[in-house]
């Protein structure tokens, strides 16, 4: 899994567009530390940042390393798990372990799916509709008639 979202290097390092940023480790590691979260993939990953010489600077730093150990883990288990080991310009390394996020073992709170929600369909149906659509997925299972729902997805 880490292999196939770092490497060839040539495009991983310097995404070309979008499409490559999203499944390039090294670009969204980058941006998440330097944005703190990569909650806003679109804004995030967009033309200009894939200029941003501060990012591409910090992706030439990760590197990612194959582990047969986290790859047999997603297959048996579907748990996805994020190790880093982090060396400080000062020598100090750290080390750590997290469940990636949104992952059975480690899921969205309901606060964080709200706000996910509202981020990336806000930027299609704009604030107020995102807010209607979220209302009536709330209550799907109660509704007799979708119509309300298919017309709430549609742009126009």
């Amino acid at each position: 899994m880490t292999l196939f979202l770092a490497v060839p290097l040539k495009i991983k390092l310097k995404p070309a567009n979008l499409t490559v940023a999203q499944w390039s480790l090294q670009f969204c590691l980058a941006t998440t530390i330097v944005d703190g979260h990569l909650l806003h993939p679109v804004g995030q990953l967009s033309r200009e940042r894939l200029e941003d010489t501060k990012i591409l600077e910090l992706a030439q730093r990760i590197k990612g390393v194959l582990s047969e150990q986290l790859d047999r883990l997603v297959e048996e288990q579907h748990i996805l798990q994020s190790p880093f080991r982090l060396k400080l310009k000062d020598g100090k390394v750290l080390e750590g372990e997290v469940s990636c996020k949104g992952f059975p073992d480690n899921p969205l709170t309901q606060s964080e799916i709200d706000s996910k929600f509202s981020i990336l369909v806000s930027r299609v149906l704009g604030k107020e509709r995102a807010e209607n659509l979220y209302s009536l997925l709330a209550k799907v299972e109660e509704m007799e008639d979708m119509t309300p729902l298919v017309r709430a997805m549609c742009q126009t």
